[in-house]
Protein backbone atom coordinates (compact mmCIF):
# COMPACT_ATOMS: atom_id res chain seq x y z
CA UNK A 1 0.00 0.00 0.00
CA UNK A 2 1.74 3.30 -0.73
CA UNK A 3 1.98 5.76 1.47
CA UNK A 4 -0.71 8.37 0.25
CA UNK A 5 -3.15 5.29 0.87
CA UNK A 6 -1.94 5.04 3.86
CA UNK A 7 -2.44 8.45 5.03
CA UNK A 8 -6.22 8.90 3.48
CA UNK A 9 -7.40 5.74 5.46
CA UNK A 10 -5.88 6.97 8.65
CA UNK A 11 -7.33 10.93 7.58
CA UNK A 12 -10.97 8.73 6.98
CA UNK A 13 -10.60 6.69 10.30
CA UNK A 14 -10.16 9.90 12.31
CA UNK A 15 -12.95 11.27 10.35
CA UNK A 16 -14.55 8.32 11.63
CA UNK A 17 -14.10 8.63 15.32
CA UNK A 18 -14.88 12.38 15.37
CA UNK A 19 -18.07 11.71 14.04
CA UNK A 20 -19.57 8.44 15.31
CA UNK A 21 -20.68 9.22 18.82
CA UNK A 22 -21.55 12.75 18.52
CA UNK A 23 -25.06 12.41 18.39
CA UNK A 24 -25.16 9.88 21.35
CA UNK A 25 -24.70 13.30 23.56
CA UNK A 26 -26.77 13.56 26.99
CA UNK A 27 -29.54 16.12 25.07
CA UNK A 28 -31.17 16.02 29.20
CA UNK A 29 -28.32 18.03 30.32
CA UNK A 30 -30.69 20.47 30.28
CA UNK A 31 -31.14 22.04 34.37
CA UNK A 32 -28.27 25.16 33.20
CA UNK A 33 -30.14 26.64 30.28
CA UNK A 34 -31.29 30.20 30.68
CA UNK A 35 -34.50 30.12 29.58
CA UNK A 36 -35.22 33.42 28.36
CA UNK A 37 -31.95 32.61 25.79
CA UNK A 38 -32.86 29.43 24.64
CA UNK A 39 -36.12 27.23 24.23
CA UNK A 40 -36.08 23.73 24.29
CA UNK A 41 -37.93 21.75 21.48
CA UNK A 42 -38.34 17.92 21.58
CA UNK A 43 -35.20 18.12 23.95
CA UNK A 44 -32.60 20.05 21.67
CA UNK A 45 -31.70 23.61 22.44
CA UNK A 46 -32.78 26.30 19.89
CA UNK A 47 -31.57 30.05 20.27
CA UNK A 48 -34.64 32.57 21.28
CA UNK A 49 -33.56 35.71 20.38
CA UNK A 50 -36.09 37.68 18.42
CA UNK A 51 -32.82 39.13 16.85
CA UNK A 52 -31.87 35.86 14.97
CA UNK A 53 -34.58 33.59 13.49
CA UNK A 54 -31.91 30.68 13.92
CA UNK A 55 -33.85 27.24 12.65
CA UNK A 56 -31.29 24.89 13.29
CA UNK A 57 -30.93 23.55 17.89
CA UNK A 58 -28.01 25.63 19.56
CA UNK A 59 -26.23 23.28 21.83
CA UNK A 60 -23.36 20.45 22.17
CA UNK A 61 -24.90 18.17 19.97
CA UNK A 62 -24.68 20.45 16.83
CA UNK A 63 -21.39 22.06 17.75
CA UNK A 64 -19.78 18.41 17.72
CA UNK A 65 -22.19 18.38 13.97
CA UNK A 66 -20.47 21.21 12.91
CA UNK A 67 -16.82 20.08 13.60
CA UNK A 68 -17.86 16.99 11.86
CA UNK A 69 -19.28 19.20 9.09
CA UNK A 70 -15.59 21.19 8.86
CA UNK A 71 -13.68 18.42 8.70
CA UNK A 72 -15.55 16.14 6.23
CA UNK A 73 -16.05 20.05 3.57
CA UNK A 74 -12.20 20.50 4.43
CA UNK A 75 -11.42 16.81 3.29
CA UNK A 76 -13.51 17.12 0.03
CA UNK A 77 -12.65 20.32 -1.14
CA UNK A 78 -9.16 19.60 -0.47
CA UNK A 79 -8.47 22.68 1.78
CA UNK A 80 -10.55 25.07 4.00
CA UNK A 81 -10.44 27.83 0.80
CA UNK A 82 -10.46 28.54 -2.63
CA UNK A 83 -9.31 31.94 -2.94
CA UNK A 84 -5.72 32.90 -3.99
CA UNK A 85 -4.40 33.68 -0.29
CA UNK A 86 -2.51 31.28 0.39
CA UNK A 87 1.03 33.10 -0.60
CA UNK A 88 -0.52 36.32 1.30
CA UNK A 89 -1.18 34.37 4.88
CA UNK A 90 1.68 32.72 4.45
CA UNK A 91 4.11 35.34 3.97
CA UNK A 92 2.13 38.96 4.87
CA UNK A 93 0.83 39.84 8.31
CA UNK A 94 -2.14 39.21 6.74
CA UNK A 95 -6.14 40.04 9.00
CA UNK A 96 -8.58 37.78 8.47
CA UNK A 97 -12.45 37.75 9.12
CA UNK A 98 -14.40 34.59 9.75
CA UNK A 99 -17.89 35.69 9.93
CA UNK A 100 -19.95 33.52 11.61
CA UNK A 101 -17.23 30.95 12.83
CA UNK A 102 -19.46 28.90 15.45
CA UNK A 103 -16.81 26.39 17.13
CA UNK A 104 -13.95 28.24 15.45
CA UNK A 105 -12.86 24.94 13.42
CA UNK A 106 -11.94 27.23 10.33
CA UNK A 107 -10.28 29.92 12.63
CA UNK A 108 -8.11 27.35 14.78
CA UNK A 109 -6.96 25.36 11.35
CA UNK A 110 -6.08 28.34 9.82
CA UNK A 111 -4.16 29.97 13.11
CA UNK A 112 -2.29 27.55 12.92
CA UNK A 113 -1.17 26.83 9.74
CA UNK A 114 -0.55 30.47 8.71
CA UNK A 115 0.94 31.72 12.02
CA UNK A 116 1.99 35.06 10.20
CA UNK A 117 -1.20 35.91 10.15
CA UNK A 118 -4.10 37.14 12.38
CA UNK A 119 -7.54 35.84 12.42
CA UNK A 120 -10.86 36.65 14.02
CA UNK A 121 -14.19 34.65 14.51
CA UNK A 122 -17.72 36.54 15.23
CA UNK A 123 -20.93 34.54 16.12
CA UNK A 124 -23.80 35.35 17.73
CA UNK A 125 -22.95 33.33 20.94
CA UNK A 126 -19.99 31.90 22.57
CA UNK A 127 -20.67 29.33 24.04
CA UNK A 128 -19.03 27.45 21.59
CA UNK A 129 -15.98 29.29 21.16
CA UNK A 130 -12.29 27.61 22.02
CA UNK A 131 -10.84 28.49 25.31
CA UNK A 132 -7.53 30.26 25.34
CA UNK A 133 -5.93 26.56 25.74
CA UNK A 134 -7.29 25.49 22.68
CA UNK A 135 -6.42 28.15 20.14
CA UNK A 136 -3.07 29.63 18.77
CA UNK A 137 -2.14 33.54 19.96
CA UNK A 138 -2.66 34.88 16.50
CA UNK A 139 -6.35 33.76 16.87
CA UNK A 140 -9.46 35.85 18.51
CA UNK A 141 -13.33 35.49 19.01
CA UNK A 142 -15.94 38.26 19.32
CA UNK A 143 -19.77 37.56 20.16
CA UNK A 144 -21.77 39.61 17.57
CA UNK A 145 -25.26 39.31 15.94
CA UNK A 146 -24.27 39.43 11.98
CA UNK A 147 -27.82 40.87 11.32
CA UNK A 148 -27.08 44.43 13.22
CA UNK A 149 -23.68 44.75 10.81
CA UNK A 150 -19.84 43.83 11.26
CA UNK A 151 -18.29 45.76 13.87
CA UNK A 152 -15.37 46.35 11.99
CA UNK A 153 -14.37 49.71 10.01
CA UNK A 154 -13.98 50.08 6.31
CA UNK A 155 -11.41 48.05 5.21
CA UNK A 156 -10.18 46.25 8.05
CA UNK A 157 -9.13 42.59 6.22
CA UNK A 158 -7.01 41.42 4.13
CA UNK A 159 -9.45 38.05 3.72
CA UNK A 160 -13.15 37.70 4.34
CA UNK A 161 -15.06 34.30 4.79
CA UNK A 162 -18.66 32.75 5.48
CA UNK A 163 -19.59 29.46 5.43
CA UNK A 164 -22.85 28.14 5.81
CA UNK A 165 -25.41 30.21 6.82
CA UNK A 166 -28.35 28.99 5.02
CA UNK A 167 -30.29 28.88 8.65
CA UNK A 168 -28.85 31.53 10.24
CA UNK A 169 -29.82 34.66 7.92
CA UNK A 170 -33.06 35.32 6.13
CA UNK A 171 -32.39 36.10 2.45
CA UNK A 172 -32.53 39.98 2.95
CA UNK A 173 -30.28 39.43 6.14
CA UNK A 174 -27.55 37.73 3.91
CA UNK A 175 -27.94 39.94 1.30
CA UNK A 176 -26.72 42.85 3.51
CA UNK A 177 -24.43 40.81 5.60
CA UNK A 178 -22.58 40.66 2.16
CA UNK A 179 -22.58 43.88 1.84
CA UNK A 180 -21.27 44.65 5.04
CA UNK A 181 -18.27 41.61 4.38
CA UNK A 182 -17.12 44.08 1.05
CA UNK A 183 -17.27 47.28 3.11
CA UNK A 184 -14.20 45.34 5.93
CA UNK A 185 -12.40 44.04 2.93
CA UNK A 186 -9.31 45.54 2.21
CA UNK A 187 -8.94 46.94 -1.28
CA UNK A 188 -6.56 43.83 -3.30
CA UNK A 189 -8.43 41.97 -0.79
CA UNK A 190 -10.44 39.16 -1.08
CA UNK A 191 -13.89 37.35 0.25
CA UNK A 192 -15.38 34.25 -0.15
CA UNK A 193 -18.75 32.29 0.93
CA UNK A 194 -18.93 28.63 0.96
CA UNK A 195 -23.16 27.26 0.88
CA UNK A 196 -24.55 23.80 -0.01
CA UNK A 197 -27.36 23.47 -2.52
CA UNK A 198 -30.10 22.52 0.15
CA UNK A 199 -32.21 21.23 -3.07
CA UNK A 200 -30.24 18.09 -3.23
CA UNK A 201 -30.70 15.22 -6.59
CA UNK A 202 -31.56 12.19 -7.26
CA UNK A 203 -34.23 11.50 -3.88
CA UNK A 204 -36.10 9.02 -2.90
CA UNK A 205 -39.59 9.57 -1.68
CA UNK A 206 -39.01 9.58 2.01
CA UNK A 207 -35.92 12.20 1.63
CA UNK A 208 -37.80 14.28 -0.62
CA UNK A 209 -41.05 14.45 1.40
CA UNK A 210 -38.83 15.83 4.21
CA UNK A 211 -37.04 18.03 2.15
CA UNK A 212 -39.68 19.69 0.49
CA UNK A 213 -41.39 19.98 4.20
CA UNK A 214 -38.45 21.62 5.17
CA UNK A 215 -37.66 23.69 2.64
CA UNK A 216 -41.35 25.23 3.04
CA UNK A 217 -40.62 26.26 6.19
CA UNK A 218 -37.48 27.50 5.58
CA UNK A 219 -38.95 29.94 2.97
CA UNK A 220 -42.02 30.85 5.27
CA UNK A 221 -39.26 32.00 7.58
CA UNK A 222 -37.29 34.04 4.79
CA UNK A 223 -34.87 31.67 4.48
CA UNK A 224 -33.38 30.37 1.09
CA UNK A 225 -32.60 26.93 0.92
CA UNK A 226 -30.10 27.88 -2.45
CA UNK A 227 -28.80 30.89 -1.63
CA UNK A 228 -25.91 30.05 -3.10
CA UNK A 229 -27.09 31.62 -6.24
CA UNK A 230 -28.05 34.62 -4.58
CA UNK A 231 -24.72 34.58 -4.09
CA UNK A 232 -23.25 34.41 -7.16
CA UNK A 233 -26.14 37.70 -7.97
CA UNK A 234 -24.98 39.45 -5.40
CA UNK A 235 -21.41 39.67 -5.85
CA UNK A 236 -22.12 40.16 -9.71
CA UNK A 237 -24.11 43.27 -8.34
CA UNK A 238 -21.51 44.73 -6.58
CA UNK A 239 -19.10 47.35 -8.71
CA UNK A 240 -16.18 46.64 -6.06
CA UNK A 241 -16.25 43.21 -6.54
CA UNK A 242 -13.69 41.59 -9.22
CA UNK A 243 -12.49 38.43 -10.95
CA UNK A 244 -15.11 36.52 -9.67
CA UNK A 245 -15.48 32.66 -9.50
CA UNK A 246 -17.82 30.18 -8.56
CA UNK A 247 -16.97 26.45 -7.98
CA UNK A 248 -19.08 23.44 -7.52
CA UNK A 249 -18.70 20.03 -6.22
CA UNK A 250 -20.83 17.13 -5.64
CA UNK A 251 -20.80 15.09 -2.52
CA UNK A 252 -22.66 11.81 -3.04
CA UNK A 253 -24.61 10.67 -0.19
CA UNK A 254 -24.48 6.85 1.02
CA UNK A 255 -21.69 4.34 0.73
CA UNK A 256 -22.74 3.26 -3.16
CA UNK A 257 -19.47 6.12 -3.76
CA UNK A 258 -17.77 4.91 -0.80
CA UNK A 259 -16.49 4.44 2.71
CA UNK A 260 -16.41 8.17 3.63
CA UNK A 261 -19.74 9.44 1.44
CA UNK A 262 -21.85 7.83 4.28
CA UNK A 263 -20.50 9.86 6.50
CA UNK A 264 -21.75 12.92 4.56
CA UNK A 265 -25.25 11.09 4.65
CA UNK A 266 -24.80 10.75 8.11
CA UNK A 267 -24.30 14.26 8.13
CA UNK A 268 -27.01 15.26 6.66
CA UNK A 269 -29.36 12.95 8.48
CA UNK A 270 -28.69 14.50 11.60
CA UNK A 271 -29.79 17.45 9.82
CA UNK A 272 -32.87 16.70 10.14
CA UNK A 273 -32.90 14.79 12.93
CA UNK A 274 -32.28 17.92 14.92
CA UNK A 275 -35.19 19.64 12.99
CA UNK A 276 -37.01 18.43 16.13
CA UNK A 277 -39.92 20.80 15.25
CA UNK A 278 -40.64 19.23 11.84
CA UNK A 279 -43.12 16.36 12.42
CA UNK A 280 -45.38 18.46 13.89
CA UNK A 281 -44.99 21.03 10.76
CA UNK A 282 -45.76 18.12 8.41
CA UNK A 283 -48.36 16.67 10.67
CA UNK A 284 -47.02 12.97 11.48
CA UNK A 285 -45.86 11.73 14.97
CA UNK A 286 -41.75 11.35 15.84
CA UNK A 287 -42.40 7.72 15.33
CA UNK A 288 -43.12 7.91 11.74
CA UNK A 289 -40.89 11.28 10.59
CA UNK A 290 -38.14 8.86 12.14
CA UNK A 291 -39.25 5.82 9.45
CA UNK A 292 -38.59 8.61 6.72
CA UNK A 293 -35.22 9.09 8.22
CA UNK A 294 -34.37 5.99 8.56
CA UNK A 295 -35.14 5.07 5.11
CA UNK A 296 -32.76 7.68 3.54
CA UNK A 297 -30.09 5.18 3.38
CA UNK A 298 -31.53 2.72 1.34
CA UNK A 299 -32.85 5.52 -1.17
CA UNK A 300 -29.89 7.24 -1.47
CA UNK A 301 -27.59 4.12 -2.31
CA UNK A 302 -30.91 3.07 -4.90
CA UNK A 303 -30.68 6.18 -6.92
CA UNK A 304 -27.39 7.72 -6.50
CA UNK A 305 -27.77 10.66 -4.79
CA UNK A 306 -25.67 14.08 -3.76
CA UNK A 307 -25.47 17.26 -2.57
CA UNK A 308 -23.75 20.05 -4.25
CA UNK A 309 -21.53 22.52 -2.57
CA UNK A 310 -20.88 26.04 -3.58
CA UNK A 311 -17.75 28.23 -3.24
CA UNK A 312 -17.94 31.75 -4.59
CA UNK A 313 -14.68 34.11 -4.16
CA UNK A 314 -14.05 37.35 -5.72
CA UNK A 315 -11.57 40.18 -5.10
CA UNK A 316 -12.28 43.83 -4.00
CA UNK A 317 -11.21 46.57 -5.92
CA UNK A 318 -11.80 50.51 -5.53
CA UNK A 319 -10.02 53.00 -7.97
CA UNK A 320 -9.15 55.74 -5.52
CA UNK A 321 -7.13 53.08 -3.26
CA UNK A 322 -5.45 50.72 -6.05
Amino acid sequence: MSNSNKENKTYNRSIYNRYKNYHELDVNEVSSILLDQHKIIGGRKFLNNHEANYLMPSDEIEVKRMEVVHVLCRYAWKGNFNAPVEETLRNVKATVLDAGCGAGCWILDLGNEFPNSTFVGIDIQSSAFPSVNERSSNTGFLVHNLITGVPFPDETFDYVHMQVMWSALTKQQYINVIHELVRVTKCNGWIEIMEPNMEMKNLGNSMKAVQNAFHKKLKENGFDPMIFLEVSKCFESINELTNIEHMQLNMSLGGWAGRYYEYILDGVKQIYKSITYLPDYMGISQNDYQKLIDDFDRQCNQNHSYLETHRIFAKKVKHHCC
